[in-house]
């Protein structure tokens, strides 16, 4: 599961690492993102490739809610994603995730996860060219998720499909079949390189979206340093 993520990077800085040209699209830091908000996401293109936002959540005819995930491990022949997997691959900009544990009282502490380096990186998403409904002619994305590793298993069991700066073109390369390019995403996949902290409660308001979220709020709980 992946619900909620930070990009705290300016358009123009996300345009330079993922080689992107002018959209005229405007990209703001965002420090909280969360399901059913407009997103960055980078799209292949004739001309290179191309920056642009799209809201978090690929509508489903068949589903209530929009899908903000896609399993690895069925995505690419699940009706609701394997068109996707073939035809509209994308990357999901960020620089790090957050992921809840439950506490032995029933209480949640947030954690987010980031590269040791710090760089940006991307998700392996899919994106869908438009919704019914309230989201007709609306683009959404859905992002891959897989078992979680050894770094982010003590605070849940699923994590994001992070591509390593290799990997990226091979996601976003449409010569590639859905299986192959998934395969080369998770061989190269690179969570291997995480770390782990916990922040301030006050990232589970999706209204709260300040770059006091992402700052280390006291000590890690009783795994003491496990994740460092």
């Amino acid at each position: 599961m992946c619900g909620r993520y930070t990009q705290t990077q300016e358009g123009k800085t996300l345009r330079a690492r993922f080689a992107c040209g002018e959209s005229g699209v405007e990209i703001l830091p965002r420090y909280n993102q969360a399901p059913g908000q407009p997103a960055a996401v980078v799209l292949p293109g004739a001309r290179g490739a191309c920056l642009t936002l799209m809201r978090w959540g690929v509508a489903v005819a068949w589903r209530g809610q929009p899908m903000i995930n896609a399993r690895a491990e069925t995505a690419v022949s699940r009706p609701a994603f394997r068109a996707a997997m073939a035809r509209r691959r994308c990357l999901v900009p960020a620089d790090g995730f957050y992921e809840w544990q439950r506490d032995g009282d029933g209480a949640k502490t947030p954690w987010r996860f980031v590269l040791r380096s710090g760089d940006l990186f991307a998700f392996a998403g899919v994106w869908s060219p438009a919704g019914e409904g309230e989201r007709a002619g609306e683009r959404g994305f859905a992002i891959l998720t897989m078992a979680a590793n050894a770094c982010v298993a003590p605070v849940h069991d699923r994590m994001p499909v992070l591509l390593s700066p290799a990997a990226e073109a091979a996601w976003m390369d449409a010569s590639l079949g859905a299986a192959q390019a998934l395969d080369a995403a998770l061989r190269a996949h690179a969570g291997d390189a995480l770390r782990a902290y916990t922040v301030s409660p006050r990232v589970n308001k999706v209204a709260q979206d300040d770059p006091s979220l992402v700052e280390p709020a006291g000590p890690p709980p009783r795994q003491g340093r496990l994740f460092e």
